[in-house]
């Protein structure tokens, strides 16, 4: 990307009226909206730190990431909740690792899955992400593949 093309981007998303430009994709959507659609959750789910959290996401919204259903589900709630809160942009970030366990590598079929997400009164900015100790060698060529498509 050209540097006259950065500020062009950043004077763009200075304009909006409200953008979320670091939101953790599949651990965005509301509760209440996972529990309408059929995902058990515990009624009290209050986290009391980061470690809860942490265990929280494992216990329960980890496991939905593994199925391209359940992960659309996760995917539709945080737009949603964007789109009700008010946000105009989204930089919703997912791990490269979900191309690995849902879509078994199938950079074109993750690609696919992620371009159905369009809405009129949102625009949505994916970034490709790298978890904390996730990268291995053996992963390189596929990275590769999806930084060349982001």
């Amino acid at each position: 990307m050209l540097k006259t093309e950065v500020y062009s981007y950043l004077e763009y998303i200075k304009k909006q009226p409200k953008t979320d430009i670091h939101n953790h994709a599949l651990s965005s959507c509301r509760f209440q909206f996972l529990k309408q659609n059929g995902v058990n959750l515990p009624d009290n789910n209050k986290m009391k730190g980061i470690a809860s959290l942490i265990d929280f996401s494992r216990k329960y919204l980890t496991p939905l990431e593994n199925e391209i259903e359940t992960l659309k589900l996760l995917l539709e709630g945080n737009f949603l909740n964007c789109i009700e809160t008010g946000v105009k942009i989204v930089c919703p970030s997912i791990d490269y690792k979900v191309c690995l366990r849902t879509f078994l590598g199938n950079v074109q079929a993750f690609i696919s899955f992620l371009q159905q997400f369009q809405y009129d009164n949102l625009k949505i900015f994916w970034d490709l992400s790298i978890s904390r100790d996730s990268f291995v060698e053996e992963h390189r060529q596929l990275f590769l593949d999806l930084l060349q498509v982001f």
